[in-house]
């Protein structure tokens, strides 16, 4: 019993390692020199070094000094995460900033002085309170990325258009009724995203945007489809949760480069048969619509793996078919093609292929940053070194070889190792992968379905960038 005590008694002795401090504890620690930016005091540490990057994000700022000016050397401010509800007249001082974030504060509206900031390149004004933008903002020539997501805004001003060097816009999460016409003069933006608003059309020539790649305008209240006319490079199209009740034939003629279609949650009654059009099509959402029944030549869409199509009342397909997924759907309504319907798949096929040449130039990959080589009759054998090099000087990024003869993957592809981000060799005879095939360490898309493969290589898992792996229809 002794023994014991004396144990207890020295545990009571020890302090142990981890304790709770007390504010007087942690004040102690704090050094007691402060500044302040509304005051400038002859040995301010900022008269000695000019300073190029300030982050004073996620504090309680409810005011930024008027002193602000004098960081005239500033590229980049961050100010997210504040209490902001206006800025000093000073901020207009800040002619050499190139980055701006004054996301999560309250600011309501911006000073006249703000849009003299004209060496701006990225402006982030999301999840604030502003009601409008001044014209101004097409002062703001050099901007490239520009967000007003999550804020009152009802209208955009027309001096938007202006702004060409754009390439991603997001103005999701406002209360836009109409987008002003002269945004088809963005010609560089790859990325539009207008989801969550009130707008009931969007401008019919949306095709005048010519590099646009990425377009969200889910739950808004469009009820027709834009013209994509010249838009060549149009691959994702979101339209859900709209009162869009017709999809017009010329629309599946203008954006033959689409890959991913979303129309889910709409008033459509029925397809066009030029929907075979769509050759590109690798997601197609037609969920939660009114359709009744669906056109054969849907079958003569060679990408399409993912076709949804639950909440329509399908009569003339069997429930067991659609239960069966999105290959037996296709295959069902291929075998029900007639002539006619079929004569539309030469017509589509020749929308791909190049009509002088089998075999893409390097000025044609430069545009797309693709090479396309689908549906071609290529073996390997006769796809010549030539056409990898040249698509190493386009900086090609997708490579297209699906449904084709190829026996096994060309070793060209090997040239290309460092910039494919996305390959398709399905609906090939390829019986084995290379090993190299993991040296593509920028690989996010792969699809090697409805091949003859019988295993993988053992390294695929340093594929550490891959996303998606199709692997279908194999042994």
């Amino acid at each position: 019993m002794a023994k014991q005590s004396q144990v207890k008694s020295r545990r009571k002795l020890l302090n142990p390692v981890f304790h709770l401090q007390t504010k007087q504890e942690d004040d102690s620690q704090l050094t007691k020199v402060e500044y302040d930016l509304s005051k400038s005091p002859d040995d301010a540490w900022w008269s000695y070094t000019p300073l190029n990057y300030l982050d004073l994000s996620s504090n309680i700022l409810d005011q930024l000094p008027e002193n602000i000016k004098m960081f005239e050397d500033l590229s980049v401010l961050n100010l997210q995460d504040n209490n902001l509800s206006h800025l000093p007249i000073g901020i207009g001082n800040l002619k050499k900033l190139t980055k701006l974030n004054l996301s999560r504060n309250k600011i309501s509206k911006l000073p006249d002085e703000f849009y003299a900031l004209v060496e701006l390149q990225i402006l982030n004004l999301s999840h604030n309170e502003l009601i409008d933008v001044s014209e101004k903002i097409g002062d703001l020539i050099m901007l490239q990325q520009l967000d007003l997501s999550n804020n009152n805004l009802i209208h955009l001003p027309p001096g938007l258009g202006y702004l060409v060097r754009l390439t991603d816009v997001n103005l999701s999460h406002n209360q836009l009724t109409e987008l002003p016409s002269d945004i088809v003069n963005l010609r560089g933006v790859t990325k539009l995203d207008v989801t969550h608003n009130n707008l009931k059309n969007l401008p019919p020539r949306m095709g005048e945007m010519r590099k646009l790649q990425t377009l969200h305008a889910q739950h808004n209240d469009i009820e027709n489809l834009p013209s994509f006319e010249g838009c060549d490079y149009i691959q994702e199209l979101h339209f859900g949760n709209n009162y869009i009740k017709i999809i017009p034939s010329e629309f599946c003629e203008d954006a033959v480069n689409l890959k991913i279609l979303d129309l889910r949650d709409n008033k459509i009654k029925e397809l066009p048969k030029e929907i075979a059009m769509l050759q590109h099509v690798i997601r197609f959402d037609l969920g939660n619509n009114e359709l009744t029944s669906l056109p054969n030549t849907l079958g003569l869409l060679p990408h399409l793996q993912n076709l949804q199509i639950e909440g329509n009342i399908i009569k003339h397909i069997r429930q067991d078919i659609i239960k069966g997924g999105t290959s037996r759907i296709l295959k069902y309504l291929r075998d029900k093609l007639n002539e006619e319907e079929l004569a539309l798949s030469t017509v589509a096929t020749k929308t791909f292929t190049a009509e002088v040449n089998l075999f893409p130039n390097k000025y044609t990959m430069k545009n797309s940053r693709s090479l396309n080589l689908a549906m071609k009759d290529l073996t390997t054998i006769n796809i010549p070194n030539t056409v990898f090099d040249d698509a190493v000087a386009a900086e090609v990024v997708v490579v297209d070889l699906c449904k084709n003869k190829l026996a096994s993957v060309p070793e060209g592809l090997e040239k290309l190792r460092d910039n494919i981000m996305e390959l398709n060799i399905s609906m090939n005879q390829i019986k084995t992968l290379p090993d190299n095939i993991c040296d593509f360490k920028k690989l996010q898309y792969l699809d090697l379905g409805k091949n003859a493969l019988d295993n993988l290589p053992d390294n695929l898992g340093s594929l550490l960038c891959l996303r998606e792996l199709v692997i279908s229809n194999n042994r």
